[in-house]
This record gives structure tokens, C-alpha cells and sequence, in this order.
């Protein structure tokens, strides 16, 4: 997401918990033995202040964001006959502000100052585009893997009308620039996901993969 990265250190121990800065400058806790990702409860953007000072990392040359030796990397993947794909984690329009605002003040955001969610959605949206774009010069792509993980037990964590109205916008906007030769993209998220498939099913018409992990069990 950020380049360059912010470094990542150990702020504090509590008990069995473990606080650490990350590369994309949250605060993020972790419990000794847990099986789950750790979560960030601060990011490093609460603000447009705080936004303005981290924009610029998401902006500019993507060449630099890629491996050196990329031409090897590209050439070994052809060779290798399995499906070729790019994104992940945290390449979603729900999961990178979460990362980059902590959920609590990313859900506050698209309230409080909704002009700023668009402008840092639109910002990441440009910056997938041009790496997307960058790389597909390289090697074909089967396949775009967007990571989102905005899903409970009991459903979305935003309503699907907010979700159309800041989401859906910037999903056709990628969607548009995969169709260059990309035909499937696998939208991740735990969680009861119905609410939502059918508007990233209208992400695009080149958006037939709709995937999500560990499904919850419906009675």
C-alpha cells in the first residue's frame, strides 16, 4: 500500500497482548496464541491533517513498488503453468482503509467527512490502475484477488447502500482496467456476505468470481 513503508517496531507488552507499529503505520494488537490476523486499532490517517501528510506515498512511479527482478519473477510464472494473479492483502476498498484508519474511524469517516473517503478511495483506486496496468505489459494476469474482509457473523459491516455509493464507483473503475486482458477477480471477506454479492457482482460485468472464506453455516 505505502511506499516507501513505514517501520515496523514493538510498542508496548500487556499481559498477553502485544502492541506493534506496522508497515502502513497502524497500531495493531495481537493475543499470544491466537489463530486470528492482528487487528489495527489506530491508524496511521484519522484526519484529512494526517491524510495529507501519508498521500504522496501512495502516488508517483509504481515501478518502484515491484520486486527488481520482476522480468525473472514474470518469466518463472509463465513457465510454471499455474494461474498468475496479483493483489491481496491489503488491496480491497474497504480492507486498505481499514488497515490505514483502523475500523472505528474508517466507519466514522463516511459520515463525518465523506469527501475525504472518496478522495483516499480514489487515490488507491489510481495507484491499483497504474501498478495493474504497469504489470499486465509484463504478463497476463488469469486472475485479480481483492482483499475485503468486511463481513460479520450477521452481515456487512456497512450497509449495502453505502457500499454503493462510495464502493461500487471505484470497484468499475478497476474492473474496467482489468478487462485489458484480465477476466476474473476473486473478492474475499469473511463473514455473511449476502447482503453485498450482488452489488460486486455489479462491480463489473468482467466481475463473475464472487469468493469468500471461511463461510459461516446458515440454518
Amino acid at each position: 500500500m505505502f511506499h516507501p513503508e513505514f517501520e515496523e517496531k514493538l510498542i508496548k507488552r500487556e499481559g498477553d497482548k502485544t502492541f506493534t507499529r506496522n508497515k502502513w503505520g497502524g497500531l495493531e494488537i495481537q493475543q499470544d496464541n491466537s489463530v486470528f490476523m492482528p487487528l489495527t486499532i489506530e491508524g496511521v490517517v484519522n484526519d484529512r491533517k494526517s491524510w495529507e501528510c501519508v498521500r504522496d506515498r501512495l502516488c508517483g512511479d509504481v515501478s518502484v513498488r515491484f520486486y527488481k527482478n520482476l522480468d525473472i519473477i514474470c518469466e518463472e510464472a509463465e513457465q510454471s503453468g499455474l494461474p498468475i494473479y496479483t493483489g491481496d492483502l491489503p488491496a480491497g476498498f474497504f480492507g486498505a482503509p481499514r488497515e490505514m484508519l483502523g475500523l472505528e474511524n474508517l466507519l466514522y469517516l463516511f459520515f463525518d467527512d465523506p469527501g475525504l473517503m472518496d478522495e483516499i478511495l480514489n487515490t488507491l483506486c489510481d495507484l491499483w490502475i497504474k501498478m495493474i496496468e504497469y504489470l499486465q505489459q509484463k504478463i497476463k494476469l488469469d486472475y485479480y484477488f481483492i482483499w475485503e474482509d468486511m463481513c460479520g457473523k450477521t452481515g456487512p459491516l456497512i450497509s449495502p447502500e453505502m457500499f454503493k455509493e462510495f464502493l461500487l464507483p471505484v470497484y468499475k473503475r478497476l474492473t474496467t482496467a482489468l478487462r485489458k486482458g484480465c477476466n476474473h477477480v476473486m473478492a474475499d471477506s469473511d463473514g455473511d456476505v449476502r447482503g453485498l454479492v450482488p452489488l460486486w457482482l455489479e462491480g463489473g460485468d468482467r466481475l463473475r468470481e464472487v469468493i469468500y472464506r471461511y463461510p459461516p453455516v446458515f440454518k
